[in-house]
């Protein structure tokens, strides 16, 4: 892993991958698994699977991510 993603389009292309996100607003630092991104025009959404819960992540309080590192 350790490619960021900077765009919705990155985060589309990579459904099903770990990620690694720091999103201040929202917990933080966490890893978790992405199930889908919805949305578009800036107001898109990632669901995310982190500790066995599902997740909504809007990517505009995203402030880094990265693909994980998952075997």
């Amino acid at each position: 892993g350790d490619r960021p993603l900077r765009t919705a389009a990155d985060w589309r292309r990579f459904v099903g991958r770990w990620v690694s996100v720091l999103a201040p607003g929202h917990g933080g630092r966490f890893e978790g698994k992405m199930l889908a991104v919805e949305g578009e025009g800036g107001a898109e959404v990632a669901t995310l699977e982190v500790d066995g819960k599902t997740r909504q992540l809007p990517l505009a309080a995203v402030k880094e991510a990265r693909l994980a590192f998952r075997i």
